[in-house]
């Protein structure tokens, strides 16, 4: 069972007194972990060759400019085009849109400025962790992620929003403790507060991001997923959202016919 907001901030106040010794594990993993490059390639292309098209974007941070992939097909937006052109039988047209080390705030700038008029039939978004790591506070992650969705309803014309859930920072095998309880508290109580907005949205679906996965599942700095990683996530995502516009009756909605482009 999820625990309400409230629950997750009397458990990160609990932790407060840990702060020194947390700041200073902080700053010492930053010195000594290895910092990778982002996927390589083209951040954009399509895959299957069903009648109908799906046109997604990934949207976030340095899970989606794809750290620990060698190229965006291998990183989490190539794995998420994949299984749902599998699963859906259609034509996936799909586009990565991620910054390392980016807050929702900055997302939402960047996807201002990049996404446009894009037309978008469903817009997956991988954010939260550098709002942890920076301490954002809850009401402005909330403000910030509202004004999020309403972006990509408005302007990108995405029809569906997915937040894929803050992933389980108390596992991640880099953070020494407490550092490690302090950040995963902060992720639960952030990720709790997705959640409940996403609730409030007839449009956004929040997909839990699962607290175990295969033994590579993070790269070689410990901190990213490796293409394992990142292949497992996708499949646990497309699992949820496939059957969920189902269910709301947008499976037929988003897969548009797809048109012949002219020469």
């Amino acid at each position: 069972m999820q625990l309400p907001p409230i629950a997750h901030q009397f458990a990160f106040g609990a932790l407060l007194p840990f702060t020194p010794l947390a700041a200073w594990q902080g700053r010492r993993v930053r010195r000594t972990t290895p910092r990778l490059p982002d996927a390589t390639g083209r951040a954009r292309g399509s895959v299957g060759n069903g009648a109908a098209t799906l046109r997604i974007a990934v949207i976030g941070e340095s899970t989606v400019s794809g750290v620990g992939a060698r190229t965006h097909r291998t990183g989490i937006t190539g794995q998420l085009a994949q299984l749902l052109a599998r699963k859906l039988g259609a034509r996936v047209e799909w586009r990565a849109l991620g910054q390392n080390g980016a807050t929702a705030r900055r997302i939402e700038r960047l996807a201002l400025a990049e996404l446009g008029d894009a037309k978008l039939d469903v817009a997956f978004v991988a954010i939260g962790v550098n709002d942890v790591l920076e301490l954002t506070p809850v009401s402005r992650w909330r403000s910030d992620v509202a004004r999020l969705c309403t972006l990509l309803a408005s302007r990108a014309g995405a029809p569906q929003i997915v937040f894929l859930g803050l992933p389980p920072m108390h596992r991640f095998p880099v953070l020494p403790q407490p550092l490690r309880a302090f950040v995963g508290t902060r992720a639960k109580l952030l990720d709790a507060t997705l959640a409940a907005l996403a609730r409030d949205k007839a449009n956004v679906l929040h997909v839990p991001t699962p607290l175990q996965g295969p033994p590579d599942f993070f790269c070689e700095d410990r901190f990213h997923p490796s293409e394992a990683g990142y292949a497992f996530w996708a499949a646990h995502t497309v699992d949820a959202v496939v059957p969920a516009l189902a269910a709301s009756g947008k499976s037929s909605r988003p897969v548009r016919a797809a048109r012949r482009r002219p020469r």
